[in-house]
């Protein structure tokens, strides 16, 4: 029988625990920790184990080694308590993603090809032009995802120990001893459970019955020790004392929601824009060749650096740039698709 009290569980109750794990070091639990202590009580195996520390501290009660127990122990379970734990069993990888894949803590972006997105746009009212330095994309050093994974918490089960007693009766005896026939006949019928063993008998043949009439033909000569006609009885059992059993670790494995913060790389094709370089250096405004010529920069491999382009009309002139053809950057005229950069 086993008598139960209420769990005392310690330590966090939050909801997100950080937890070590075999690929990574930053696995975050979405689920509450510590689980629930599954299961709450001792398994059968390790009652059994229980069970024996208690039998050993109830066996010095027990003082009739030769007949029946006259102690006995019970378990008593003090609840489960919180040791260590969660940590993960086994390992995960991206491929047990469940939704997105993110960004993980302390990523790098590595562009698969940087390259000018679009054309040249105006910016403010500078006369140069600027471009949109974009890639299709690219590797990130560490991601973040969710996963469901395999996950031990240890709880330790402590008890103590129930010890019963019942007090042993003393054995019914009669005096030892047998008996002589003082009259030639056999005295029969009479043995140790006989309620007049032990007092003079008549003998069969007198006809009066054992223990009755006269003469006394059958004489009870005393020797040796008393016979016991009957054992000891168990009295009502009482309670001896509750004494210190032990504490035994019991390790469960919850399937448990987590999130990885710092996985492995992975690639993402989403558009990442780089920046705004300036791609098309404007003509000078003065010297002997105006009105010169445009020079790319960067990376920029179009053919709209051009004052065509810039102005939207020639002959041009530098010092009167009120041309509106090429669109502001400024303005969100532009039409990409773009992601910041981490």
């Amino acid at each position: 029988m086993k008598r139960f009290f209420t769990a005392a569980v310690m330590a966090s109750t939050a909801l997100s625990l950080v937890v070590g794990s075999a690929a990574f070091a930053a696995v975050v639990l979405d689920d509450p920790t510590p689980p629930a202590a599954t299961p709450s009580a001792l398994t059968s195996a390790d009652l059994v184990t229980a069970q024996g520390v208690c039998d050993a501290i109830a066996l010095p009660y027990d003082t009739d080694g030769s007949g029946p127990n006259t102690a006995r122990a019970e378990v008593i379970e003090e609840g489960a308590t919180y040791v260590s734990g969660p940590t993960e069993v086994g390992s995960h990888s991206k491929g047990d993603a469940i939704g997105d894949i993110t960004p993980g803590l302390g990523a790098t972006f590595s562009p698969a090809a940087p390259q000018i997105t679009g054309d040249p746009y105006r910016k403010g009212g500078s006369v140069n032009m600027f471009g949109l330095l974009q890639s299709p994309g690219g590797t990130y050093s560490t991601s973040n995802y969710k996963f469901e994974g395999q996950f031990s918490t240890t709880y330790a089960h402590p008890y103590t120990c129930d010890v019963y007693k019942r007090e042993l009766g003393d054995p019914v005896t009669v005096p030892g001893g047998y008996y002589v026939n003082n009259g030639g006949n056999v005295c029969r019928g009479i043995v140790p459970t006989n309620p007049n063993w032990g007092e003079p008998q008549v003998s069969d043949n007198e006809g009066a019955g054992m223990g009755m009439g006269e003469p006394k033909s059958c004489t009870f000569v005393p020797e040796g020790p008393p016979i016991v006609i009957a054992p000891g009885v168990l009295g009502d059992e009482e309670l001896v004392g509750n004494f210190p059993g032990g504490s035994i670790n019991q390790t469960q494995t919850d399937t448990l929601l987590a999130t990885e913060t710092q996985g492995e790389s992975y690639f993402d094709a989403t558009p990442v824009t780089l920046g705004e370089p300036v791609i098309c250096i404007s003509p000078s405004s003065t010297g002997k060749k105006l009105p010169g010529a445009w020079v790319k920069k960067d990376i920029y491999t179009g053919t709209k650096c051009t004052g065509a382009w810039y102005f939207g009309t020639t002959p041009y002139n530098l010092s009167n740039y009120a041309g509106t053809n090429v669109p502001n950057l400024n303005d969100g005229s532009h039409n990409i698709v773009t992601v910041p950069v981490i």
